[in-house]
Order: structure tokens, then C-alpha cells, then sequence
């Protein structure tokens, strides 16, 4: 893993369901109200908002100091951290086991459904007609969208090294 440098912004991707709100909590103590988010609206159907157009000019300035952007970055929906922010370098994440986080997602999706209160693009999330298989098909259950880049088998370990800084395990996360 790379050493983490300061001065440059670092993304914390937030894998749905793999400790992410939690994470974010010790990423404001760490960075001190410098932590900016990237989350789509998934009631309203809008992209995260990109910061570094928000600051413009400023971005440079503002990309000396010590600050994170933390969400949820997803490259096959178009809002992942190249699409946002191509000169990434440092990179943090946490990961479930993937078959947790599945079904996890699932009980959260139903528990949001019950209150009227799951979206996707704009729309109710139903899962009136959905067991958990029929979710798992249609969500699907993969961490690996998340990551900056497409990982492949031959050079994942290298693309991860260039990337990351760290990737922490949530059933490690105590430690």
C-alpha cells in the first residue's frame, strides 16, 4: 500500500453496507470538518455533487490542504472516483465479506421499503415481487464496482498498490 501524503485529498469509498457510516465518523475526527461527501440521490435521481467544480479556481488551493471526500463511488454508474476526480492517487476503503454485505443490503433495502423510504434513480425500490435471491440477481453483490479501476487478475495487486492507502476489513474493524 502506498504511504498517505497530507497535502493530497484522500477518497474514502463507502461500500454500501460494509461499515461506511460508521468509517465516516472517524474520518470527521481525523479531518477535523474536512470531510466532503459524494452520495447520488438516488430520490431525486442526481449525480453526486462535484467539488472540484463547486471550488473551481479555488480547487487548487483547497487541494493543498488536508481534506477527504468519503461516499459511495460507483464507476458502472458513472459517479465513480475517476469519472470525478481522474488525478486520484490515494484511495481508503473498508470491505465485508461479500455474502454479508449482500444480505445485509437486502434487510436494509426491506426495512427502507416498509417505511416508503427506498430509492433507486429516482424511483420506489419495491420488493413486493423480490425474495432475496430474486434482489441478489437484480442488485447484484460485487465490492469490486466500487474500486477506482476495473481489477484485473493480472495486475490487481499493482493497480491496488498505486491506489490505496489502506483497505481495512470490516470484520477486522476494531482493530
Amino acid at each position: 500500500m502506498k504511504t498517505y501524503v497530507p497535502h493530497k485529498p484522500l477518497i474514502s469509498i463507502h461500500v454500501p453496507k460494509a461499515g461506511g457510516s460508521s468509517f465516516q465518523k472517524v474520518l470527521s475526527s481525523w479531518f477535523r470538518g474536512k470531510v466532503l461527501f459524494h452520495y447520488f440521490d438516488e430520490r431525486n435521481n442526481k449525480m453526486p455533487l462535484d467539488h472540484s467544480k463547486v471550488f473551481g479556481r479555488k480547487w487548487g488551493l483547497f487541494h493543498q490542504k488536508n481534506f477527504c471526500i468519503h461516499g459511495h463511488f460507483n464507476r458502472k454508474r458513472s459517479f465513480g472516483v475517476l469519472d470525478y476526480y481522474p488525478k486520484t492517487d490515494q484511495c481508503i476503503m473498508i470491505l465485508r465479506d461479500p455474502s454479508e454485505t449482500a444480505l445485509s443490503n437486502y434487510f436494509y433495502v426491506k426495512a427502507q421499503n416498509k417505511k416508503n423510504n427506498s430509492f433507486r434513480d429516482g424511483r420506489v425500490h419495491s420488493l413486493e415481487n423480490s425474495d432475496v435471491n430474486g434482489f441478489l440477481k437484480e442488485a447484484g453483490a460485487s465490492s469490486l464496482l466500487f474500486f477506482p479501476f476495473e481489477p484485473t487478475f493480472e495486475i490487481y495487486k499493482e493497480q491496488i498498490e498505486r491506489c490505496f492507502v489502506h483497505i481495512g476489513i470490516m470484520e477486522n474493524y476494531q482493530r
